[in-house]
């Protein structure tokens, strides 16, 4: 995950080893500190210029065979396909002695923040059962 923001600097990565422990910048720091994890989602909506273009020539290959409602039928392609929706997840963990780390990343890294945080708030299930999170599979 890519940290954006926190006590250990505005760049740099933060990775949950195996044992639950955060890999931060290089530095481990165990996962019993972690006091609190928050998250959010916020959803940016860009657009793509290549698609644009792409939906334009359609667009007006569409007029020239059809007339005016080809044209309004690819107005309407262009204004639904040309638009990249992306949504960019940011968590930030406290620790308990009040540093913080503010991270970005996907899908998969925020369900084991999830995992990570529930095995946590129960400490008797996590000596019982182990903690440990799936093995990296290359993307």
């Amino acid at each position: 995950m890519k940290i954006t923001a926190g006590s250990f600097g505005i760049d740099g990565t933060l990775e949950i080893l195996e044992n639950g422990d955060l890999l931060i910048n290089s530095r481990q720091i165990s996962s019993g500190n972690i006091e609190r994890v928050d998250s959010s989602a916020e959803f940016k909506k860009s657009l793509n210029w290549i698609w644009s273009i792409f939906f334009g020539l359609s667009t007006f290959i569409a007029t020239i065979l059809f007339g005016l409602v080809g044209f309004l039928i690819g107005l309407l392609i262009t204004a639904a396909g040309a638009y990249d929706n992306k949504k960019i997840r940011y968590a930030e963990i406290i620790f308990s002695d009040g540093k913080t780390v503010t991270v970005t990343g996907s899908k998969r890294d925020f369900d084991n923040i999830g995992r990570l945080y529930q095995m946590l708030s129960s400490p008797e299930h996590r000596v019982a059962a182990g903690f440990a999170l799936p093995k990296k599979q290359a993307y």
